[in-house]
């Protein structure tokens, strides 16, 4: 069964964090009802390109800071596509993303009452250094307290941690790592801090100014938050991301997975499977809010389309899929890409052999999985799997 889920961009911020790539505007001046409003006119029009989606699990709002956004107007969204997508709209998962200063017990309430089942709060810290260092806007005592109101109100939620900065160490990590477990998060996503280009962080850097642990180091907290957060009934199932039992996040696996994924708002991402041609097409989003409202309610608010084939969808499963613990099967994949099973074993067959034998890798039969020394080389993993296959298809 080919599923789907629908990702929406809200992309206002307070302010920019100095280490954050993904497209957001810091401003105080939110178009709350126009920017809903232009977002439901491209669900409408999008809707009808993703028949292939034979059920639709998740809604996940993210930014930005999803929680500055009016909770009546994200409330608005939320109920009128949950109730498009699904006879019964709590059968989804819906997901919104909070920073700790704009969660409040009313604003958790209103999205309650419109179905939204669980939170992502941005943590990244619990001591005032490190955040004051990383920019957030956010102390310790205010994650602390929106940590316990999420406790408190018995809805799902995960916490975003952040290590790798300079002084960064095994001791801070088990620490606060510890304290984030006394709210019982049912959901962490431990995030190595990168340095990417045009953002503040990176001119520091080129700057000379030292804004990462060294690489020794960073393999080091890497191994330790893992075994950690495992040793305390964790299931770590994708690169950054570890789960209570049951409780790993839908949305995300379907990108891992070769789901389909509607990307609503400015600078927003899709992707379609279609399931009959085996080929995928992505879309991205012009990143202009004002361009964005206006083209939403005339026509596409689309920057770029292209479309992926069966060679395309080998290389992007086996990446996204050496970043999980589950791997990938290659019966599925032979199917997912349109291509014979015998001849794609016969293409992975000496790779596959190769890093079995350097212990980054384990296959069972047709199922693929990396080691846990191998999905901490999740790319390198994924470029020499990638190489076995031929150049054109």
């Amino acid at each position: 069964m080919h599923k789907g889920g629908v990702y929406i961009h809200i992309p206002f911020c307070r302010r920019k964090c100095p280490y954050c790539d993904f497209h957001s505007i810091a401003t105080g001046d939110i178009p709350h009802r126009a920017y809903v409003d232009a977002l439901l006119h491209e669900y409408e029009r999008r809707l009808p390109d993703y028949a292939p989606v034979e059920k639709w699990e998740s809604i996940y709002i993210g930014g930005g800071t999803p929680s500055l956004l009016d909770p009546q107007q994200l409330a608005r969204l939320v109920r009128t596509i949950g109730a498009s997508l699904a006879a019964d709209p709590k059968a989804l998962e819906i997901t919104v993303e909070a920073n700790p200063n704009s969660l409040t017990q009313e604003v958790l309430e209103t999205w309650r009452s419109a179905g939204v089942n669980r939170v992502s709060l941005g943590v990244q810290a619990l001591n005032d250094k490190a955040l004051g260092w990383l920019g957030r806007l956010h102390d310790r005592q205010e994650a602390q307290a929106a940590l316990k109101m999420l406790q408190d109100s018995g809805i799902g939620y995960s916490a975003d941690m952040l290590f790798g900065w300079p002084d960064d160490s095994a001791e801070r990590m088990e620490q606060e790592l510890s304290e984030l477990l006394s709210y019982e998060p049912e959901h962490i996503s431990l995030y190595e801090l990168t340095v990417y280009e045009d953002t503040p962080l990176f001119s520091r850097k080129q700057k000379g100014e030292a804004v990462q642990v060294g690489d020794d180091r960073r393999a080091e907290l890497l191994s330790f938050g893992w075994q950690w957060l495992e040793s305390k009934g964790f299931e770590h199932y994708e690169i950054s991301n570890f789960a209570r039992p049951g409780q790993a996040s839908r949305h995300n696996d379907l990108y891992w997975s070769g789901g389909s994924y509607m990307g609503l708002g400015a600078a927003a991402h899709g992707y379609i499977y279609d399931t009959a041609g085996r080929r995928g097409r992505r879309y991205g989003n012009m990143t202009d809010v004002t361009g964005y409202m206006k083209a939403a309610g005339q026509g596409d608010t689309a920057a770029f389309g292209e479309t992926s084939g069966p060679l395309e969808l080998l290389e992007e499963r086996l990446m996204l899929a050496m970043r999980r613990a589950a791997g990938l099967d290659l019966a599925e994949l032979a199917a997912y890409a349109g291509v014979a099973r015998p001849q794609l074993r016969s293409w992975l067959h000496e790779p596959m052999d190769i890093l079995v034998r350097r212990g980054l890798l384990q296959r069972r039969d047709d199922r693929i999985t990396p080691t846990v020394a191998g999905m901490m080389l999740a790319d390198t993993l994924a470029v020499e799997l990638c190489a076995g296959l031929p150049d054109s298809l």
